[in-house]
């Protein structure tokens, strides 16, 4: 409705004013709660801009974990490939025949052969040196009683006491495997006759020894082997064994006996005070052995000539190519009508014509027997009968010059491995006091004209050199010569691998078997869980990348 004076008149509206005052009102509450709104908005938007970022944190933390552990684990992974290739390493060595074996690796410090060889692949020329795995095979120091130290090389197992020997010395002459390992330190007869009840046959016990009657009555009940134990370690079972006297006080196994090992030692409750080794003294680890053995072949690793072969007429040819005539003759003709000291013509054994239609008769024990010998043969008629004169001279100048390489070449034995001879070379003196036929005169002479001569000489490639240089005379050797030997191919090394850049390292002990066509290993031993040991001694620290 339009007012006569121009002017619009609206029912109900309030005075204009006061309108634009609401509406004012109105849009600053509006402006305010926009205000409010971009606010929230902000700390959110921070609050999730942190978020993020302690999620890229903690995800690149994470990677740099999981790199570090990939890196970690690929060092662990090249130490223990490396450390396989020291077991082979040995392996091949021990394959190789003794002409071509490096004598100072088993009998000295090889740092040249065993320690820190590297190994790189096959790009060597792209390989930066600082990053190649090397491995070291160690063992303890070497004979004559040394009880501390280590030495770059491995142990011939030949150079101690097999617990199969111990059961032959036994057969031989009853008593004699007690008072071998009577030559022990610290061994008491109760604890010899307890070792020889365990792994001989019979179930029943020796004067002071301990059958299935005592292990029964243990908790938990055990039955003794009665046969020698795959492992030495088994011997703890055994009455009156301890870990002290078998394996000492080294028990992080760095070859020497620390501080705190001693008082672990001496606070050992469940060890008596007389099973303690005297300082200095070795373990019988050190003396004692289940592996050792040999292959039956010469020096130069060829097989030998088997004396005792059914097949006369070989043997002639094989005697023929490595020796005189006179000696094939000789030994052909001793194998069909053995020794004696009868017969009225002489013949000169190069001159005799051998009747190989004629079977043999005699099987010779020892190559020994054959010096001197003489052999009688039918004649013409029974009163002529011809006698044959050994070619093989009773002259300690000729049999100096000759015996060495007769009893390298040839064999009594049927040219399989012979296991558990002792190398009279390498033995300690505790060892060698236990071989019948030995006694403390003779293992000192023996120890003594050992360190005079390389075992590498000619004259003592066989041990037989304890008769040719006058150490023995023929009757005792006859006696020692079945259970001595100069050789040995089974050892025993502490193989050490590392990696070259962030010292990851494993370390095992191996025994390598090399008596067959292919070296096997007999006994492992992981010791990574005994600590690094030698480890920090044999790494160069060098810094990472």
């Amino acid at each position: 409705m339009r007012h006569p004076e121009g002017n619009c008149i609206i029912s109900g509206i309030r005075d204009p004013g006061v309108a634009g005052s609401a509406t004012l009102v109105r849009r600053a509450r509006a402006r305010r709660h926009r205000h409010r709104r971009r606010g929230f908005v902000i700390v959110v938007v921070g609050v999730v801009i942190l978020l993020i970022s302690l999620a890229a944190y903690g995800f690149l933390t994470l990677m740099q974990v999981e790199n570090l552990a990939a890196r970690a684990r690929g060092d662990r992974l090249q130490a223990a490939a490396v450390a396989e290739s020291g077991r082979e390493w040995l392996a091949a060595v021990l394959e190789l025949p003794r002409s071509a074996r490096p004598p100072e690796a088993e009998s000295g410090d090889a740092a040249a052969l065993c320690g820190g060889i590297a190994v790189a692949s096959a790009r060597d020329d792209r390989v930066d040196e600082a990053a190649v795995g090397r491995f070291a095979l160690v063992a303890p120091q070497g004979a004559d009683g040394n009880a501390q130290g280590w030495r770059f090389g491995y142990e011939n197992e030949s150079a101690k006491l097999h617990l199969a020997a111990l059961l032959e010395f036994e057969r031989a002459q009853p008593g004699s495997g007690r008072a071998a390992l009577m030559n022990l330190p610290a061994m008491d007869e109760s604890t010899a006759d307890a070792i020889l009840d365990w792994i001989d046959p019979d179930s029943a016990p020796r004067e002071q020894g301990a059958e299935s009657a005592y292990y029964t009555t243990l908790t938990p009940p055990l039955q003794p082997r009665q046969g020698v134990p795959p492992t030495l370690d088994e011997l703890l079972l055994v009455r009156g064994v301890t870990r002290e006297r078998l394996f000492g006080g080294d028990l992080d196994a760095n070859f020497r006996v620390d501080d705190w090992e001693t008082d672990l030692t001496r606070t050992d409750a469940a060890a008596p005070a007389s099973a303690a080794l005297d300082a200095g003294e070795l373990p019988w680890c050190r003396f004692l052995t289940v592996y050792s053995g040999e292959r039956d072949e010469s020096y130069a690793g060829r097989p030998r000539i088997q004396l005792n072969q059914a097949d006369l007429r070989a043997l002639h040819r094989e005697l023929s190519v490595a020796f005189e005539p006179a000696w094939a003759n000789f030994i052909v003709a001793y194998r069909q009508f053995g020794p004696s000291a009868g017969g009225t013509t002489a013949v000169e054994a190069s001159a005799l014509v051998i009747d190989f239609s004629l079977p043999p008769k005699v099987t010779i024990a020892s190559p020994v027997e054959l010096i001197s010998a003489q052999v009688t043969m039918p004649g013409e008629t029974d009163d002529k009968k011809l006698l044959l004169t050994s070619p093989l001279a009773d002259d300690p100048v000729q049999l100096r010059d000759y015996l060495p390489n007769l009893m390298d070449l040839v064999t009594v034995g049927s040219g399989a491995p012979r296991l558990g001879r002792i190398n009279i070379q390498l033995a300690e003196r505790e060892v060698l006091l236990a071989i019948p036929g030995f006694d403390s005169s003779l293992a000192e002479r023996t120890i003594s004209a050992r360190t005079l001569v390389s075992s590498a000489d000619a004259g003592r490639r066989h041990p037989v050199w304890l008769l040719t240089e006058g150490l023995v005379d023929r009757d005792r050797w006859r006696r020692i010569e079945p259970w001595v030997t100069a050789g040995g191919e089974v050892g025993r090394a502490q193989v050490v691998g590392f990696s070259g850049l962030r010292r990851a390292f494993v370390r095992f002990e191996t025994v390598v078997d090399g008596t067959g066509a292919a070296a096997r290993q007999l006994y492992y031993k992981d010791l990574r869980r005994l600590g690094p040991g030698l480890v920090d001694d044999l790494i160069e620290v060098t810094p990472g990348p």
